[in-house]
């Protein structure tokens, strides 16, 4: 358990991005044990595990005594899977997957499950007509994530809408703050286990300032997430979502930037005397980079926040 000015909360790791290593059953066992053993974490965030090792990686995180978190993000990413498609088959594909995805989540013992919305369908859109097509995507999002928050509540789990960039790399209908609370607002007075998972780094990526951000979506949030990003030079291997380490060179966010955030968070009520939220780092190591020593560098980064 940690804290921040006075107030508790517990630090996470997102395993598959620190860790990224999926696709090898063994390496990902060693990777995950390696982190089960650091009593720093007492939220450890998965995704797809290989159903060779899923039994024991289930154990394992039973074990370890940690609160399990579920990112269903980059199976949407990777498979394009679409809640908020015009295709009425395609989008009962996306809910059906997602709810497979939701049953491997609670076969982990997951308590929360990230999601993202489908591409913002006004991308290369013909003139005039991007706002219509965002709007009736968004009523079509916002009936998805009803079906979909339903089936997660009979398996006792939160799910939490995470937005990314709608202009720069992943392109996602959600999206912008006022996107974000606007599906919230109608969503969550339907199904109480829906909320929002800010992503630090995402937020400069849609050109929006972290206060304002966290202002905006208030008690919204359910799930915070701490990430860097780089902005400035599109020949940057680092450059768009990549989540790479603090400190790098052409960071768009500091310290400074972590310790107003977390201020913001705490005016707004996510941090408070009355629970203890999570905060999970996302890092992700650059090629020829050590993922061991970049997460132990991080984990300095939010010490020195912390502690100051």
């Amino acid at each position: 358990m940690k804290q921040y000015r006075g107030y508790r909360f517990k630090l996470g790791i997102v395993q598959f991005m620190a860790y990224p290593d999926g696709n090898d059953p063994e390496k990902y066992v060693e990777t995950l044990t390696k982190t089960l053993e650091d009593p720093d974490f007492d939220v450890v965030e998965v995704t797809r595990v290989p159903m060779a090792v899923r039994q024991k990686v289930r154990d394992l995180l039973a074990q370890a005594s940690v609160e399990i978190g579920f990112g269903a993000q980059p199976l949407i990413l990777q498979a394009g899977i679409d809640i908020g498609s015009s295709d009425l088959d395609r989008r009962k594909a996306a809910i059906d997957e997602i709810k497979s995805t939701i049953d491997e989540a609670s076969f982990l013992g997951a308590t929360v499950f990230g999601i993202a919305s489908g591409p913002d369908p006004a991308a290369g859109a013909p003139a005039g007509s991007p706002e219509r097509l965002r709007k009736e995507a968004l009523a079509r999002t916002k009936d998805s994530l009803i079906h979909i928050c339903g089936y997660a509540a009979s398996k006792d789990l939160r799910v939490a809408l995470e937005p990314f960039d709608n202009t720069l790399e992943k392109r996602r209908l959600i999206g912008p703050s006022n996107l974000a609370l606007d599906v919230c607002r109608e969503v969550a007075a339907v199904c109480p286990n829906f909320g929002l998972m800010v992503d630090l780094s995402h937020i400069p990526q849609l050109g929006e300032d972290p206060v304002k951000c966290v202002r905006t979506l208030g008690a919204h949030i359910t799930h915070v997430h701490i990430a860097n990003a780089v902005l400035s030079d599109p020949a940057d291997p680092a450059y768009g979502d990549k989540h790479p380490r603090f400190g790098i060179k052409n960071s768009a966010l500091t310290a400074d930037d972590i310790k107003r955030f977390l201020d913001a968070l705490l005016e707004v009520g996510y941090l408070s005397p009355s629970k203890v939220p999570v905060i999970s780092f996302e890092v992700k190591p650059l090629p020829g980079e050590n993922p061991g020593v970049v997460v132990c560098g991080t984990k300095r980064i939010i010490e020195s926040v912390l502690g100051g």
